[in-house]
């Protein structure tokens, strides 16, 4: 996640929408205050590469170490821990955003990445599991705050390319004429996420995403 005061914004990063790849991206705009949280080695040596910022400013200050809190800035943080740990103000009239992506597309998305793993035989052995709930889980608690909108804007990883230019746009900053391409590689085919689905497992994940829906209305 990124809290830039160069620009004032909050970037909130939700689980597999190119939110590492847009990290760097708006690294490359942040100033030595802004807070920048860590990712993978690999992904770090991207960044830098990319002449992007590396990771700064994300621990609590000595006196908040003192006083016991634990509080600190970091990877997939939700908006509630965002909110307790900025200024009121801050929140109040920097741009908070973030990217989400077709609920049915994220899961089948998930399921490649965990595939790797050897533990699932197929999708439906993934679906069934629950552990998709993860993703979901962790993109809800980024997109919400007390069960209503926590942010300003939710921009679509489908248009990721068209949403990067209007948001660096905003802030008077040309868009990098080439994206850099962080965590891929996972999915080995390139059909549609509708293959996966039957009636049954459309409508379980339809269900478990109605909250998403009601932010950006997502058809199967």
């Amino acid at each position: 996640m990124l809290i830039s005061h160069k620009h004032k914004f909050i970037f909130l990063k939700t689980p597999k929408t190119a939110g590492t790849t847009t990290e760097i991206i708006l690294s490359t705009i942040c100033g030595g205050e802004d807070i920048i949280t860590p990712v993978t080695k690999k992904d770090e040596q991207l960044r830098r590469n990319f002449g992007g910022r590396k990771a700064q400013n994300f621990r609590p200050s000595l006196w908040r170490k003192i006083k016991g809190e634990r509080f600190y800035f970091y990877n997939h943080i939700g908006a509630a821990d965002v909110f307790a740990q900025v200024n009121p103000e801050t929140w109040a009239s920097y741009r908070k955003f973030c990217f989400v992506r077709n609920p049915w597309d994220q899961v089948v998305s998930g399921y490649y990445m965990k595939k790797r793993s050897g533990k699932f035989a197929n999708f439906n052995d993934y679906l069934q599991s629950g552990s998709w709930k993860k993703n979901a889980d962790e993109t809800k608690k980024i997109c919400l705050l007390d069960d209503r909108a926590a942010l300003d804007s939710y921009h679509r990883y489908e248009n990721l390319e068209e949403e990067l230019k209007a948001i660096f746009e905003s802030v008077s900053a040309p868009l990098p004429t080439e994206l850099p391409r962080a965590k891929a590689g996972y999915r080995s085919d390139s059909g549609s996420y509708r293959s996966y689905y039957d009636e049954t497992t459309k409508n379980i994940v339809h269900d478990y995403y109605s909250w998403l829906r009601d932010l950006v209305p997502y058809e199967f």
